[in-house]
Protein backbone atom coordinates (compact mmCIF):
# COMPACT_ATOMS: atom_id res chain seq x y z
CA UNK A 1 0.00 0.00 0.00
CA UNK A 2 1.66 3.47 -0.73
CA UNK A 3 1.50 6.18 0.57
CA UNK A 4 -1.04 8.24 -0.72
CA UNK A 5 -3.60 5.67 -0.11
CA UNK A 6 -2.67 5.32 3.46
CA UNK A 7 -3.25 9.57 4.10
CA UNK A 8 -6.77 8.72 2.02
CA UNK A 9 -7.33 6.36 4.65
CA UNK A 10 -6.16 8.26 7.44
CA UNK A 11 -8.49 11.33 5.79
CA UNK A 12 -11.50 9.31 5.24
CA UNK A 13 -11.36 7.50 8.94
CA UNK A 14 -11.02 11.26 10.43
CA UNK A 15 -13.87 12.40 8.29
CA UNK A 16 -15.91 9.75 9.63
CA UNK A 17 -15.14 9.92 12.85
CA UNK A 18 -16.10 14.13 12.68
CA UNK A 19 -19.47 13.23 11.16
CA UNK A 20 -20.37 10.35 13.61
CA UNK A 21 -19.38 12.90 16.83
CA UNK A 22 -21.68 15.87 14.80
CA UNK A 23 -24.59 13.74 14.79
CA UNK A 24 -24.44 11.85 18.09
CA UNK A 25 -24.43 15.64 19.06
CA UNK A 26 -27.19 16.51 17.33
CA UNK A 27 -29.16 13.64 18.44
CA UNK A 28 -29.15 14.35 22.25
CA UNK A 29 -30.24 17.79 21.22
CA UNK A 30 -33.14 16.39 19.85
CA UNK A 31 -33.97 14.85 23.39
CA UNK A 32 -34.84 18.12 24.79
CA UNK A 33 -38.25 18.46 23.43
CA UNK A 34 -39.08 15.66 25.41
CA UNK A 35 -38.27 17.41 28.94
CA UNK A 36 -40.37 20.53 27.99
CA UNK A 37 -43.70 21.04 29.17
CA UNK A 38 -42.72 21.04 32.61
CA UNK A 39 -41.59 24.68 33.01
CA UNK A 40 -44.73 25.57 36.29
CA UNK A 41 -42.66 29.50 35.40
CA UNK A 42 -41.38 31.20 32.99
CA UNK A 43 -41.43 30.74 29.40
CA UNK A 44 -43.97 28.11 28.51
CA UNK A 45 -41.75 25.97 26.60
CA UNK A 46 -43.31 23.05 24.92
CA UNK A 47 -43.29 20.75 22.32
CA UNK A 48 -45.66 17.80 23.20
CA UNK A 49 -46.58 14.41 21.45
CA UNK A 50 -50.30 15.06 21.06
CA UNK A 51 -52.58 17.66 21.44
CA UNK A 52 -56.30 17.06 22.46
CA UNK A 53 -59.42 19.06 22.79
CA UNK A 54 -62.75 18.41 23.77
CA UNK A 55 -65.97 19.26 21.21
CA UNK A 56 -69.61 20.50 21.77
CA UNK A 57 -71.59 17.34 21.46
CA UNK A 58 -75.17 19.12 19.89
CA UNK A 59 -76.99 16.36 21.77
CA UNK A 60 -78.02 18.18 25.25
CA UNK A 61 -79.46 14.50 26.72
CA UNK A 62 -76.10 12.92 25.35
CA UNK A 63 -73.21 15.19 26.01
CA UNK A 64 -71.48 13.65 28.53
CA UNK A 65 -69.11 16.08 28.98
CA UNK A 66 -71.93 18.79 29.56
CA UNK A 67 -72.67 16.97 32.63
CA UNK A 68 -69.21 16.82 34.30
CA UNK A 69 -69.13 20.78 32.98
CA UNK A 70 -71.91 21.60 35.26
CA UNK A 71 -70.68 19.66 38.34
CA UNK A 72 -67.39 21.17 38.46
CA UNK A 73 -69.07 24.51 37.86
CA UNK A 74 -71.58 23.56 40.82
CA UNK A 75 -68.39 22.77 43.23
CA UNK A 76 -66.76 26.05 41.85
CA UNK A 77 -69.23 27.75 43.49
CA UNK A 78 -68.33 25.75 46.69
CA UNK A 79 -64.64 26.39 46.41
CA UNK A 80 -64.98 29.96 46.10
CA UNK A 81 -66.95 30.37 49.16
CA UNK A 82 -64.52 28.20 50.91
CA UNK A 83 -61.34 30.18 49.90
CA UNK A 84 -62.55 33.49 50.24
CA UNK A 85 -61.65 33.20 54.20
CA UNK A 86 -63.74 35.76 56.42
CA UNK A 87 -64.81 38.16 53.00
CA UNK A 88 -67.57 38.04 51.25
CA UNK A 89 -66.82 36.87 47.57
CA UNK A 90 -66.70 39.54 44.95
CA UNK A 91 -69.71 39.03 42.24
CA UNK A 92 -66.97 38.74 39.25
CA UNK A 93 -65.55 35.38 41.49
CA UNK A 94 -68.17 33.73 40.09
CA UNK A 95 -67.89 34.21 36.52
CA UNK A 96 -67.36 30.99 34.78
CA UNK A 97 -64.16 32.46 33.20
CA UNK A 98 -62.99 32.31 37.09
CA UNK A 99 -64.33 28.61 37.60
CA UNK A 100 -63.08 25.10 36.62
CA UNK A 101 -63.25 24.48 32.88
CA UNK A 102 -61.10 21.75 32.30
CA UNK A 103 -63.39 20.22 29.81
CA UNK A 104 -64.41 23.40 27.95
CA UNK A 105 -64.56 23.01 24.44
CA UNK A 106 -61.76 26.25 24.06
CA UNK A 107 -59.16 24.60 26.03
CA UNK A 108 -55.90 22.57 24.34
CA UNK A 109 -54.57 20.22 26.13
CA UNK A 110 -50.74 19.25 25.18
CA UNK A 111 -49.45 16.08 26.82
CA UNK A 112 -45.75 15.27 26.95
CA UNK A 113 -43.62 12.68 28.50
CA UNK A 114 -42.71 14.45 31.72
CA UNK A 115 -45.93 17.01 31.78
CA UNK A 116 -48.65 18.80 29.68
CA UNK A 117 -49.38 22.23 29.15
CA UNK A 118 -52.84 23.64 28.87
CA UNK A 119 -53.92 26.59 26.50
CA UNK A 120 -57.27 28.60 27.30
CA UNK A 121 -58.49 30.97 25.39
CA UNK A 122 -61.54 31.65 27.43
CA UNK A 123 -59.21 33.41 30.89
CA UNK A 124 -57.23 36.39 30.26
CA UNK A 125 -55.44 36.20 33.44
CA UNK A 126 -53.96 32.87 32.93
CA UNK A 127 -54.30 31.40 29.25
CA UNK A 128 -51.43 29.12 29.62
CA UNK A 129 -49.90 27.15 31.99
CA UNK A 130 -47.88 24.13 32.37
CA UNK A 131 -47.39 21.08 35.01
CA UNK A 132 -45.39 18.23 35.72
CA UNK A 133 -47.31 14.81 35.57
CA UNK A 134 -45.34 11.74 36.20
CA UNK A 135 -47.66 9.13 34.44
CA UNK A 136 -46.27 10.71 31.13
CA UNK A 137 -48.50 10.40 28.24
CA UNK A 138 -52.04 8.92 30.37
CA UNK A 139 -54.47 11.64 29.32
CA UNK A 140 -56.91 10.94 32.47
CA UNK A 141 -53.87 11.38 35.23
CA UNK A 142 -53.46 15.08 33.38
CA UNK A 143 -57.12 15.75 33.58
CA UNK A 144 -57.35 14.85 36.62
CA UNK A 145 -54.37 17.13 37.93
CA UNK A 146 -56.15 19.67 36.27
CA UNK A 147 -59.02 19.71 37.78
CA UNK A 148 -56.87 19.75 40.76
CA UNK A 149 -54.83 23.05 39.79
CA UNK A 150 -58.22 24.54 38.76
CA UNK A 151 -59.78 23.67 42.21
CA UNK A 152 -56.77 25.26 44.18
CA UNK A 153 -56.48 28.50 42.01
CA UNK A 154 -60.31 29.20 42.36
CA UNK A 155 -60.43 28.32 45.90
CA UNK A 156 -56.87 30.47 46.74
CA UNK A 157 -55.05 27.27 47.82
CA UNK A 158 -51.88 25.86 46.68
CA UNK A 159 -52.31 24.76 43.21
CA UNK A 160 -49.45 21.89 43.11
CA UNK A 161 -50.50 20.37 46.01
CA UNK A 162 -54.08 20.38 44.88
CA UNK A 163 -53.08 18.54 42.14
CA UNK A 164 -51.07 16.11 43.55
CA UNK A 165 -53.96 15.53 46.04
CA UNK A 166 -56.23 14.58 43.02
CA UNK A 167 -54.41 12.47 40.94
CA UNK A 168 -53.41 10.63 44.94
CA UNK A 169 -57.36 10.34 45.33
CA UNK A 170 -57.53 9.11 41.87
CA UNK A 171 -54.94 6.13 42.16
CA UNK A 172 -55.76 5.44 45.33
CA UNK A 173 -59.78 5.30 44.04
CA UNK A 174 -58.26 2.81 41.17
CA UNK A 175 -56.69 0.72 44.34
CA UNK A 176 -59.26 0.07 45.88
CA UNK A 177 -61.31 -0.70 42.96
CA UNK A 178 -58.99 -3.34 42.08
CA UNK A 179 -58.09 -5.18 45.13
CA UNK A 180 -59.95 -6.46 48.21
CA UNK A 181 -60.30 -4.46 51.35
CA UNK A 182 -57.75 -3.96 53.80
CA UNK A 183 -60.37 -4.44 56.86
CA UNK A 184 -61.50 -7.72 55.55
CA UNK A 185 -58.80 -9.59 53.80
CA UNK A 186 -60.47 -12.14 51.18
CA UNK A 187 -63.94 -10.65 51.23
CA UNK A 188 -65.52 -8.71 48.52
CA UNK A 189 -64.21 -5.55 47.92
CA UNK A 190 -65.26 -2.19 49.46
CA UNK A 191 -66.88 -0.46 46.22
CA UNK A 192 -68.70 -3.80 45.40
CA UNK A 193 -70.39 -3.68 48.91
CA UNK A 194 -71.50 0.04 48.30
CA UNK A 195 -73.31 -1.17 44.80
CA UNK A 196 -75.02 -4.17 46.49
CA UNK A 197 -76.13 -1.81 49.29
CA UNK A 198 -76.98 0.86 46.64
CA UNK A 199 -78.65 -1.60 44.65
CA UNK A 200 -80.81 -2.96 48.02
CA UNK A 201 -82.27 0.59 48.71
CA UNK A 202 -83.01 1.40 45.19
CA UNK A 203 -84.64 -2.49 44.80
CA UNK A 204 -82.18 -3.72 41.96
CA UNK A 205 -81.15 -7.08 41.93
CA UNK A 206 -78.39 -8.50 42.72
CA UNK A 207 -77.41 -9.58 39.36
CA UNK A 208 -77.54 -5.71 37.94
CA UNK A 209 -75.33 -4.42 41.01
CA UNK A 210 -72.45 -6.72 40.00
CA UNK A 211 -72.67 -6.18 36.68
CA UNK A 212 -72.04 -2.56 37.21
CA UNK A 213 -69.33 -3.19 39.66
CA UNK A 214 -67.44 -5.33 37.07
CA UNK A 215 -68.09 -2.76 34.37
CA UNK A 216 -66.18 -0.08 36.89
CA UNK A 217 -63.60 -3.09 37.52
CA UNK A 218 -63.16 -3.50 34.34
CA UNK A 219 -62.48 0.18 33.06
CA UNK A 220 -60.36 0.54 36.24
CA UNK A 221 -58.32 -2.13 35.34
CA UNK A 222 -57.58 -0.76 31.82
CA UNK A 223 -56.89 2.90 33.29
CA UNK A 224 -54.09 0.76 35.68
CA UNK A 225 -52.77 -0.79 32.25
CA UNK A 226 -52.65 3.01 30.55
CA UNK A 227 -51.03 4.29 33.29
CA UNK A 228 -48.37 0.97 33.40
CA UNK A 229 -47.77 1.23 29.27
CA UNK A 230 -47.23 5.24 29.53
CA UNK A 231 -44.57 4.79 32.36
CA UNK A 232 -43.05 2.33 30.39
CA UNK A 233 -42.63 4.53 27.47
CA UNK A 234 -41.13 7.28 29.50
CA UNK A 235 -38.67 4.68 31.03
CA UNK A 236 -37.93 3.64 27.69
CA UNK A 237 -37.35 7.24 26.43
CA UNK A 238 -35.08 7.69 29.21
CA UNK A 239 -32.83 4.64 28.71
CA UNK A 240 -32.98 5.89 25.05
CA UNK A 241 -31.44 9.21 26.07
CA UNK A 242 -28.55 7.21 28.28
CA UNK A 243 -27.88 4.96 25.74
CA UNK A 244 -27.45 8.16 23.23
CA UNK A 245 -24.73 9.62 25.85
CA UNK A 246 -23.08 6.01 25.88
CA UNK A 247 -22.42 6.08 22.08
CA UNK A 248 -20.75 9.57 22.85
CA UNK A 249 -18.18 8.38 25.19
CA UNK A 250 -17.57 5.28 22.87
CA UNK A 251 -17.10 7.68 20.26
CA UNK A 252 -14.73 10.11 22.02
CA UNK A 253 -13.04 6.92 23.30
CA UNK A 254 -12.55 5.37 19.65
CA UNK A 255 -11.15 8.79 18.37
CA UNK A 256 -8.32 7.82 15.63
CA UNK A 257 -4.75 7.51 16.71
CA UNK A 258 -3.46 10.26 14.34
CA UNK A 259 -5.48 13.03 16.68
CA UNK A 260 -3.50 11.96 19.23
CA UNK A 261 -0.31 12.02 17.91
CA UNK A 262 2.71 10.42 20.31
CA UNK A 263 -0.22 10.12 23.13
CA UNK A 264 -1.93 7.36 21.26
CA UNK A 265 -0.03 4.76 22.59
CA UNK A 266 -1.55 5.89 26.32
CA UNK A 267 -5.52 5.42 25.09
CA UNK A 268 -5.12 2.19 22.90
CA UNK A 269 -7.41 0.56 25.43
CA UNK A 270 -10.09 3.73 25.52
CA UNK A 271 -9.70 3.18 21.78
CA UNK A 272 -10.50 -0.92 21.65
CA UNK A 273 -13.46 -0.24 24.38
CA UNK A 274 -15.18 2.89 22.48
CA UNK A 275 -14.48 0.79 18.80
CA UNK A 276 -16.01 -2.54 20.62
CA UNK A 277 -19.19 -0.42 22.06
CA UNK A 278 -20.05 1.42 18.70
CA UNK A 279 -20.22 -2.03 17.02
CA UNK A 280 -23.63 -2.87 19.47
CA UNK A 281 -24.80 0.50 21.11
CA UNK A 282 -26.24 2.23 17.82
CA UNK A 283 -27.96 -0.96 17.14
CA UNK A 284 -29.16 -1.46 20.62
CA UNK A 285 -30.22 2.38 20.85
CA UNK A 286 -32.09 1.95 17.05
CA UNK A 287 -34.08 -1.24 19.00
CA UNK A 288 -35.34 0.98 21.67
CA UNK A 289 -36.22 3.94 19.36
CA UNK A 290 -38.25 2.06 17.44
CA UNK A 291 -40.16 0.24 20.38
CA UNK A 292 -40.82 3.83 21.41
CA UNK A 293 -42.12 5.68 18.42
CA UNK A 294 -44.35 2.34 17.29
CA UNK A 295 -45.80 2.38 21.21
CA UNK A 296 -46.47 6.21 20.64
CA UNK A 297 -48.36 5.42 17.46
CA UNK A 298 -50.47 2.79 18.81
CA UNK A 299 -51.11 4.64 21.84
CA UNK A 300 -52.44 7.56 19.70
CA UNK A 301 -54.56 5.58 17.08
CA UNK A 302 -55.70 3.82 20.33
CA UNK A 303 -56.75 7.38 21.96
CA UNK A 304 -58.30 8.69 18.60
CA UNK A 305 -60.39 5.55 17.99
CA UNK A 306 -61.79 5.47 21.60
CA UNK A 307 -64.24 8.23 21.52
CA UNK A 308 -66.00 6.59 18.82
CA UNK A 309 -66.02 3.02 21.03
CA UNK A 310 -66.79 2.12 24.12
CA UNK A 311 -70.51 2.48 24.20
CA UNK A 312 -70.04 5.89 23.50
CA UNK A 313 -72.40 7.37 20.85
CA UNK A 314 -70.32 10.70 20.35
CA UNK A 315 -67.32 11.93 19.24
CA UNK A 316 -65.95 14.14 23.03
CA UNK A 317 -62.64 15.18 21.85
CA UNK A 318 -60.39 15.39 18.98
CA UNK A 319 -56.84 14.53 18.84
CA UNK A 320 -54.28 15.70 16.61
CA UNK A 321 -50.41 14.64 16.93
CA UNK A 322 -47.89 16.90 18.20
CA UNK A 323 -44.54 18.16 16.82
CA UNK A 324 -42.53 15.94 19.97
CA UNK A 325 -43.68 12.84 17.98
CA UNK A 326 -42.41 13.62 14.52
CA UNK A 327 -38.87 14.65 16.17
CA UNK A 328 -38.85 11.38 17.31
CA UNK A 329 -39.69 10.10 13.92
CA UNK A 330 -36.61 12.58 13.38
CA UNK A 331 -34.49 10.68 15.56
CA UNK A 332 -35.28 7.34 14.55
CA UNK A 333 -33.41 8.57 11.22
CA UNK A 334 -30.90 9.93 12.50
CA UNK A 335 -30.16 7.08 14.18
CA UNK A 336 -29.97 4.85 11.18
CA UNK A 337 -27.37 6.91 10.04
CA UNK A 338 -25.82 6.98 13.01
CA UNK A 339 -25.68 3.41 12.57
CA UNK A 340 -24.71 3.02 8.96
CA UNK A 341 -21.83 5.64 9.97
CA UNK A 342 -20.99 3.51 12.82
CA UNK A 343 -20.01 0.74 11.09
CA UNK A 344 -17.85 2.40 8.48
CA UNK A 345 -15.70 4.03 11.03
CA UNK A 346 -15.17 0.47 12.28
CA UNK A 347 -14.92 -1.07 9.40
CA UNK A 348 -12.12 2.35 8.64
CA UNK A 349 -10.39 1.34 12.21
CA UNK A 350 -9.49 -2.22 10.80
CA UNK A 351 -8.18 -0.54 7.42
CA UNK A 352 -5.86 1.66 9.18
CA UNK A 353 -4.65 -1.08 11.52
CA UNK A 354 -4.05 -2.85 8.75
CA UNK A 355 -2.01 -0.09 6.88
CA UNK A 356 -0.26 0.24 10.17
CA UNK A 357 0.75 -3.31 9.94
CA UNK A 358 2.12 -2.70 6.38
CA UNK A 359 3.96 0.21 7.53
CA UNK A 360 5.69 -1.44 10.08
CA UNK A 361 6.80 -4.35 8.46
CA UNK A 362 7.64 -1.74 5.39
CA UNK A 363 9.92 0.31 7.84
CA UNK A 364 11.60 -2.64 9.19
CA UNK A 365 14.98 -3.40 8.11
CA UNK A 366 15.46 -7.72 6.98
CA UNK A 367 18.57 -9.31 7.84
CA UNK A 368 20.32 -11.05 4.61
CA UNK A 369 20.71 -14.69 5.40
CA UNK A 370 23.53 -15.10 3.66
CA UNK A 371 25.45 -11.75 4.54
CA UNK A 372 24.91 -12.89 8.48
CA UNK A 373 26.20 -16.15 7.85
CA UNK A 374 29.11 -14.94 5.91
CA UNK A 375 30.07 -12.54 8.82
CA UNK A 376 29.51 -15.17 11.12
CA UNK A 377 32.00 -17.57 9.91
CA UNK A 378 35.04 -14.92 9.38
CA UNK A 379 38.20 -15.60 10.48
CA UNK A 380 39.88 -13.48 13.08
CA UNK A 381 43.32 -12.78 11.77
Amino acid sequence: MNLKTILVHSQTLICTWVTLLALTFVLILLYLPNVSCTSVTGPRFCIPQYKIRFLDVLDEDRNLLQGLRDLLQLLSYVAVDLGSNSTIPATEDYDSINLVNTFDASNTFKINYLGFCKKQMTNSKIPTYCSGNRNGLEPISALVRDVGIQFGIVASKNPHIMGESFVYVFKMGLSALLTPSEEHPGKENVFSKYVSAKAAIDGESLRSAGETFHRLEELAYWLSMMQKFCWTLGWAGLIEFFLCVAILISILSAAPANLFGKWSKHIFWFESIGTLLLKSLPILVLLVSFFGVLSSATWYISLKKASSHYGLSHKFYDLELGEGFYINVCRLFFQCVILIQALRFTRNLRLEAHSDEERTEIGSPHKDPEAGSVLSSGTTV
